[in-house]
């Protein structure tokens, strides 16, 4: 029980899923005590709970629960409400007490005070019995629970796990839940009001499902049967309702002012019986406007989409690119898959490429896969356990591939060994079976994927391979979905070159997406408008003249002519004013750029120095980092940024409010541009001379706040490379070289060039003598990224410039072992033996032309004059190798293996003995296990005895699991499938384990 110094508590009257409510007095009052559940609740919890406090207490609106007080209650808040009687309408809809008498007087009175919260610019957003209280005994009626309200006009609420949403989801609007194409303004509530009146004329609710998800996708998908049709109520009552209960917004009420005219003319007609002349008239009263979010001129590119998702669910990989100019709504679109992707119980997760972040490698592929995690993080146990389960059966033991690419994975699979260093080719290799594992997991008959990357002209080459890679494996279940700006891109454009590269060999759908015709243009402005397009057409027809049908820059020019002041409503008409004259004489810019421009400049210029800090940080940015660009504290910027949101220019990520939070709880929200088209815009506003300093000064913030952003502090220090001291340009030669080492990591080759470029170009003169270290990585993991993307002239001069300076003959070991893998994955192990002699040559090891029998014999007993007195299973326990110049012998000896097997079998059977030679006089290394297997063919096929090549073959194996080095035990198995059948003959004692081993 809830004990607080000061008040006497009685009981406890409600417990939900974050709260719990009592009941008390204080000084003879009667007070309810609403208290925030849980230990430690989360801060967010905290900041929202404070929130709700003030917004009632700033309020002022009769029919809203008064707060009395807030108050500090161990590590939570309680607050304290005044008691004016009432029960929750739940609890009377329980005891089936509401006729229809009663039913009128409490929905009129709710919808009067719901139409003066919303003239107070607010949304309440969870509208739902539990949350309207009645004095049953003089029909007070007040509205309580403002905790996720808003004051934002407008929300754009993303896709999330349905456990994961605000709000009460038995009530909740389509539009509320994500998953629909929609954003979210006050008519939410009408959809929420609408089924709580169903609920009180039905006694039940329209909707159930054994899930949330199921119960998410009857909110979306499912008309429920209208209330007449289960209850003894007059149909004409049952239109209210469903209108109200509308699946799109434009088909609901468009304001409190008309659903009331409607209700108390019904009601009117009732106690006259006269109800059946009732029918609604005043739906579309609105002084409010909203453009109308429908998808107009676009039914066959629908048509496209919606097919291919269902050859998706049996059991194909479909993908599809939709491409226009920008603005022409291709990523609208696309979202219309929302309800179907629903009702298959399906994932849809989006990316989007960003213009100023065109070397950061996977940026939109990560952002997306990220949001599937924190779907599946929202699940239960149970669920994720199971999710756990299938993504360490995919990874093997490369589960850390996955938590480098994606962090927060490791949140369900756990810590993952540590990977073991491959030569770049095979790390690319390990990379992209790894994640078509991951894809083909994700992407099930039960559960299928759709995978959105939008402004694909902006991605990077390390994305456009894995495209290329997916669409090559064809994983059943999956849709790729891609949006693009064919005018932003040539023929000789890197993504053309991807795409023509994939349809040579696949068949990709495409989707070409022009401006609006007239007729749908004149449709949408009609809706929009609540009139007919007969009386639009006029108004339409200027519109077509001025934006050429964009849908993006008429959308931003009628909101332009709403906000001020031109487009008005007329209360006596009920219809919109077009001036059309003056209009018509309005200089509109023909580029929407340009327009965008001119509205920003507009706003104040506090708010307009913001956006254009904002756009210079990128499509996406933090409040934080805003802040601290600014030097402002975020108190001081807020006005500013919450008049940005409010002119939909940007919007916060998340379904919170951002006015009313404070300011430790600030630091964790982050925001996006609306469209690219008006971060262009406010980056253009930026006077030139200013533009390098703010790109400076983020670069600086970034390396100093999170360093590990390496590739956006990249991105902004080298646009300011020119205001840098020598030793910030040396150091930003050092986050390049981090840049392209990470960007290999993730095998994204091109990238990772263009950052080792970008370090070579601020290498001062004196480089190799003065900054050895640093030139000579850069250097050589250019040339490493040169070959790695077929640039093998670029390669070979980064290669030899390198090999001019080096200084050591450990580190000149380290190149050539690179030059001899590329040549060996190539097939060219001539040259890759030649470049082996060469290096051999400075570890005084003479590699033989031509070696016959005679050769080979020598290194034979040379190795069996080390091996005397030896048990083969105490070479288990030779010392580890230290000496630098074995080492690296030994690493070049094992780099031209491959390649002196195809040239010659007596060469490659000296280089093996050189190595187990090598192994015996300095030690054991990862590279002895290969040695041993390789010895124990020698020594079975080569001179028949197999007791001896099995006991090589078993050490072999034990020294790789020794060194944990699954790759050369998986080489150590495989040479010994072939001589299987000789050791069961010959060596039948302990074959057991061999074979068991194997078969693992």
């Amino acid at each position: 029980m809830l004990t607080l110094q000061g008040y006497n508590i009685i009981e406890r009257i409600y417990e939900g899923r974050e709260t719990e409510v009592f009941k008390g007095y204080k000084n003879q009052q009667a007070l309810i005590f609403k208290l925030l559940k849980g230990e430690y609740p989360s801060r967010r919890s905290l900041t929202r709970f404070r929130r709700e406090y003030e917004i009632v207490k700033n309020l002022g609106i009769e029919g809203v629960v008064e707060v009395v007080d807030l108050i500090e209650y161990r590590n939570s808040l309680v607050m304290a409400l005044k008691d004016f009687g009432g029960v929750s309408l739940s609890k009377i809809i329980a005891s089936k007490k509401i006729s229809i008498d009663i039913f009128f007087p409490i929905a009129i009175a709710i919808v009067k005070i719901l139409g003066n919260i919303h003239k107070h610019n607010l949304i309440h957003k969870d509208i739902k019995p539990s949350n309207i209280i009645i004095n049953y005994d003089n029909f007070d009626i007040k509205i309580t629970d403002f905790g996720i309200s808003t004051f934002l006009s407008r929300e754009a609420p993303q896709i999330s796990n349905p456990k994961l949403l605000e709000g009460t989801l038995a009530y909740m609007s389509p539009e509320q839940t994500g998953w629909i194409n929609r954003g979210l303004d006050y008519r939410t509530d009408f959809y929420s009001l609408g089924i709580t009146f169903y609920e009180m004329l039905t006694n039940r609710l329209p909707f159930s499902g054994k899930d949330a998800l199921e119960l998410m996708h009857a909110q979306i998908a499912k008309v429920a049967p209208s209330p007449h049709k289960i209850k003894d109520i007059p149909p004409s009552l049952s239109l209210i309702v469903d209108k109200l209960m509308a699946k799109t917004v434009e088909e609901r009420y468009q304001s409190a002012r008309g659903l009331l005219l409607d209700l108390e003319d019904c009601f009117s007609k009732w106690k006259d019986n006269k109800i059946h002349l009732f029918a609604p008239k005043y739906s579309e009263i609105s002084e409010r406007f909203q453009l109308s979010e429908k998808l107009y001129g676009r039914e066959k590119e629908l048509e496209i989409l919606l097919s291919s998702f269902d050859e998706v669910n049996k059991g194909r990989m479909e993908t599809l690119l939709v491409c226009g100019h920008a603005g022409t709504g291709k990523s609208t679109l696309i979202h219309e898959i929302y309800k179907s992707v629903l009702a298959k119980k399906g994932y849809f997760i989006a990316g989007k490429f960003d213009q100023k972040e065109r070397n950061v490698p996977y940026s939109a592929l990560k952002s997306a896969l990220k949001k599937l995690i924190v779907q599946i993080l929202g699940e239960n146990e149970q669920v994720i356990s199971l999710w756990r389960e299938k993504f360490l059966k995919a990874f093997a033991d490369n589960g850390q591939v996955l938590i480098d690419f994606i962090p927060e994975i490791e949140l369900i699979i756990g810590k993952q060994p540590p990977l073991e260093k491959l030569p770049s080719t095979e790390s690319q290799n390990r990379f992209n079976i790894v994640f078509i594992n991951f894809i083909r997991t994700l992407a099930q008959q039960e559960n299928p994927l759709v995978m959105f990357l939008d402004d694909l002209q902006w991605s990077d080459s390390g994305t456009q391979n894995l495209l290329k890679l997916l669409v090559d494996n064809s994983l059943p279940y999956l849709f790729l979905l891609g949006a693009y700006r064919d005018n932003e891109i040539d023929g000789s454009h890197p993504f053309t070159m991807t795409l023509e590269s994939i349809e040579q060999k696949h068949l990709i759908k495409k989707i070409h997406l022009s401006p609006l015709t007239f007729p749908s243009l004149n449709q949408w402005i009609a809706d929009s408008l609540n009139t007919s397009p007969e009386k639009s057409q006029s108004f339409s027809e200027l519109i077509f003249r001025k934006t050429t049908a964009n849908p993006f820059f008429v959308k931003q020019f009628i909101t332009t002519l709403y906000q001020d002041n031109i487009l008005t409503f007329d209360d006596k008409t009920n219809c919109w004013q077009t001036p059309l004259e003056e209009i018509q004489q309005m200089d509109i810019a023909e580029n929407v750029v340009v327009f965008m421009a001119e509205k920003l400049s507009k706003l104040p210029s506090s708010t307009l120095k913001v956006i254009k800090i904002a756009a210079t940080i990128g499509n996406t940015f933090t409040w934080q980092l805003l802040t601290t660009v600014l030097g402002q504290n975020m108190s001081e910027i807020k006005q500013d940024v919450e008049e940005l949101v409010k002119k939909g220019f940007i919007f916060p990520m998340g379904s919170f409010d951002i006015t009313f939070v404070d300011n430790q709880f600030l630091e964790e929200v982050s925001f996006r541009f609306a469209h690219d088209k008006i971060q262009q815009a406010a980056y253009s506003l930026i006077e030139e001379e200013h533009i390098t300093n703010i790109h400076l000064s983020i670069g600086k913030i970034i390396a100093r706040k999170s360093p590990e952003m390496i590739f956006q502090l990249t991105y902004h220090l080298n646009l300011a490379v020119d205001l840098l001291s020598e030793g910030e340009k040396l150091q930003l030669i050092e986050y390049n070289l981090q840049a392209g080492k990470k960007a290999m990591l993730s095998a994204a080759y091109s990238s990772a060039c263009e950052y080792f470029i970008a370090g070579r170009t601020l290498l001062p003169k004196n480089a190799w003598e003065n900054h050895y270290s640093l030139a000579l990585s850069l250097h050589t993991k250019a040339a490493e990224c040169e070959h790695l993307n077929g640039n093998f002239k670029n390669a070979k001069n980064l290669f030899s410039l390198s090999l001019s300076h080096v200084k050591s003959n450990i580190e000149r070991a380290d190149i050539y072992n690179i030059k001899i893998t590329f040549h060996t994955n190539l097939g060219e192990h001539q040259q890759a033996l030649s470049l082996g002699k060469e290096g051999l040559i400075f570890f005084d090891i003479q590699v033989p032309e031509r070696p016959g029998k005679g050769t080979v014999l020598q290194e034979i007993l040379k190795v069996k004059w080390l091996l005397r007195g030896k048990k083969t299973q105490q070479l288990l326990y030779l010392p580890e190798m230290v000496d630098p110049n074995a080492l690296a012998a030994m690493k070049l000896l094992m780099s031209i293996s491959p390649s002196t097997f195809f040239v010659s079998p007596n060469l490659w059977a000296w280089g093996i003995l050189r190595m187990l030679y090598l192994t015996l006089k300095y030690g054991n290394t990862p590279i002895s296990a290969f040695v041993y297997a390789c010895y124990g063919i020698i020594v079975g096929s080569g001179s028949g005895d197999y007791k001896r090549g099995y006991d090589f073959g078993k050490l072999a194996i034990e020294v790789a699991e020794k060194y944990g080095d699954l790759r050369l035990k998986t080489k150590a198995f495989n040479l010994f499938g072939s001589l299987i059948g000789h050791w069961q003959q010959h060596a039948n004692h302990d074959i057991d384990y061999l074979l068991k081993a194997y078969h693992t």
